[in-house]
């Protein structure tokens, strides 16, 4: 069987559907492409696709992550190519700051929806030779290593404490 994720879908009031796609849509180059069920997407056969306001509008109970008792139901993790610019951007359009974590800084959009930005290195790259690897490790595998000056990080994305790829800063 193949399966793909055709909608992410995130609840919230009634009153913030536009705002929130609004926000969205410019975060991640997307357009309104369905109104009666508002969706967004980059064009109107590409996936996956943002869909807003499912669910009862008067039981919507935003996340308050990192706290634990109103936890996050999921979140993005945004790839872009300049960390600064996205999150001056992230912010105009209204988002709050969680944490700053390097490469990894993690947002609540305007209704409280946490999202992370990370930048694109070749730290994405060694994930999908480590997945591919027969044994799934880089250690053990016979494709190619990585250059020495790139190393295991114990860094990781708050929100889904994913381990990534660094560049080695010092030995």
């Amino acid at each position: 069987m193949k399966a793909i994720i055709r909608n992410i879908v995130f609840a919230c009031p009634e009153e913030s559907l536009h705002a929130l796609a609004a926000f969205y849509g410019e975060l991640l180059g997307m357009r309104v492409i369905r109104e009666d069920w508002l969706v967004i997407a980059r064009d109107g056969s590409s996936l996956p696709r943002l869909a807003f306001g499912d669910g009862a509008a008067d039981s919507y109970e935003p996340p308050r992550w990192p706290h634990t008792d109103f936890p996050q139901q999921a979140h993005l993790d945004i790839t872009v190519h300049d960390l600064e610019a996205a999150e001056e951007s992230v912010r105009r359009l209204g988002a709050t700051q969680l944490q700053d974590r390097g490469d990894y800084r993690s947002f609540a959009d305007p209704v409280g929806h946490p999202f992370c930005l990370s930048i694109v290195t070749l730290r994405v790259v060694a994930a999908k030779l480590e997945a591919a690897s027969p044994a799934g490790s880089l250690a053990s595998s016979s494709t190619a290593p990585l250059p020495r000056s790139w190393r295991r990080s114990t860094r990781s994305c708050w929100g889904c404490r994913r381990r990534s790829w660094t560049r080695r800063t010092a030995w």
